[in-house]
């Protein structure tokens, strides 16, 4: 019996030689060689469907909702499910692939050519063609064995910065129960709770979920194990490892942020900068000296800073001298100048006339005038950060005329209130029956992003 047995040992040894090889070739081959340049080539197809995938991944709105946390994620599993499906596929030709096959191919193709041109993609739309992806690994001879990830929950995780409950990470599919599967992000290891051939459940410190301001992609490493064939299992051997990627989004434990402003009507000086029109007089020839004064009044409703008034001097002649501002209140001021002329006029004898120079003066004054006024201004009451689910009450000062309400969300989005009620998706504003307080009502994450 012994002898028996042993034969049979070595009889499996030899099978062993010739059958592991084949199936650990293109494992050790790494990632799928550069595909060759026929277009039927399975894997460039296979390629080519996973690049768009991963161009409509990229070409998402920054959606802060369940659905587009979720759908972010169906389209990263589907995308590496694809990388894995090309390289189990390298080798073949389109024409290669049996009817099953190609009808994957066609579907999905099909499938996101309409993602591409419409808004209508769902978490349920990527889920089935995932779904499809998968069903080409029963037809292919050893993929069959290969672990399946179909989804990750939760797809957010709310945290406050003093949560201490570990989080639970649900990762489901099928054929997971091999070999001992761990959960990593950043580095850090999960705790195994579960495991079962159709999911397996991890805890998860709350510290890798942290978010301060807007909501953050953890990305956790997940390794699971192709299910060993029975000749592996006799032997012994050591099942595949296989990774994929994992996503889960942290979300802060704040809605946003707000400020509170106040109308309220203040006294303050208005100033405007005036000049005067130019001012000129001329003498007449063999004309005396002459004072000449020009007088400046203010504005209705004015007053001039005395402290601001400038004379300018534009022109003069003759013996001139200009006089600097005078007699200057705030109801108004007078400048002007001595205007003489030069020379002499003198008769001759033989009747004769020398003229002198005419004197002249011109000039403008320049001043500013204020006037206390009474307006509305904006003043900053409060600002701060907004809690999920968590009500905020801003008092009003007295004798507020008005207010205005300016919250903006995580995801960006700003809203400016001035009447009330307001309602948005995530929170309403209201104003109390007194009309003395701002109350901000956040709704709970949960209501806002599902």
């Amino acid at each position: 019996m012994k002898a028996m047995r042993m034969a049979f040992v070595v009889l499996v040894s030899a099978l062993t030689a010739l059958v592991i090889p084949v199936e650990y070739a293109s494992a050790q081959a790494g990632a799928p060689a550069r595909p060759r340049e026929a277009a039927a080539a399975a894997s460039r197809v296979t390629q080519d469907l996973q690049e768009a995938v991963r161009a409509l991944h990229a070409a998402l709105p920054t959606d802060v909702s369940k659905n587009g946390f979720e759908l972010r994620q169906r389209l990263d599993l589907l995308a590496q499910t694809l990388a894995y499906l090309g390289f189990e596929l390298t080798g073949r030709t389109y024409g290669d692939l049996e009817g099953r096959q190609r009808d994957f191919f066609t579907d999905a193709d099909a499938a996101v050519a309409s993602w591409k041109t419409s808004s209508r993609m769902t978490v349920g739309d990527v889920s089935r063609v995932l779904a499809g992806a998968y069903d080409v690994f029963e037809t292919i001879p050893g993929a069959s064995r290969a672990p399946r990830v179909s989804s990750a929950s939760p797809a957010y995780v709310p945290l406050r910065p003093s949560s201490t409950e570990p989080v639970v990470v649900t990762v489901s599919g099928s054929r997971l129960g091999t070999g001992d599967p761990t959960l990593r992000f950043g580095g850090r290891k999960c705790t195994l709770r579960r495991h079962r051939s159709a999911e397996i459940v991890f805890a998860c410190s709350a510290r890798m979920f942290i978010a301060s301001q807007s909501p953050s992609a953890k990305i956790g490493t997940l390794t699971v194990y192709h299910r060993r064939t029975f000749l592996g299992a006799f032997l012994q051997h050591h099942p595949r490892p296989h990774e994929y990627r994992v996503t889960v989004f942290a979300v802060p434990p704040i809605m946003g942020s707000y400020k509170v402003s106040a109308v309220r009507t203040m006294r303050r000086i208005e100033e405007i900068q005036r000049q005067t029109p130019d001012f000129s007089h001329a003498n007449d020839f063999c004309e005396g000296a002459r004072e000449v004064v020009w007088s400046v009044e203010s504005t209705p409703g004015w007053a001039i800073d005395v402290s601001s008034i400038v004379v300018e001097d534009l022109a003069k002649s003759g013996e001139t001298q200009s006089r600097r501002a005078f007699d200057r209140t705030g109801s108004g001021f007078r400048f002007g100048g001595m205007v003489g002329n030069s020379g002499s006029c003198v008769s001759g004898p033989d009747g004769t006339r020398t003229q002198d120079v005419r004197g002249s003066l011109r000039a403008r004054a320049t001043y500013r005038e204020y006037r206390p006024v009474s307006v509305d201004v904006l003043l900053e009451v409060r600002e701060g950060q907004i809690p999920w689910g968590d009500d905020v009450s801003v008092p009003l000062p007295e004798a507020s005329k008005g207010f205005e309400v300016e919250v903006r969300q995580i995801d960006g989005k700003r809203f400016v209130e001035s009447t009330l009620p307001a309602n948005h998706p995530w929170f309403s504003v209201s104003l109390d029956p007194q009309g003395r307080e701002i109350v901000i009502h956040p709704k709970d994450v949960a209501a806002a992003l599902d």
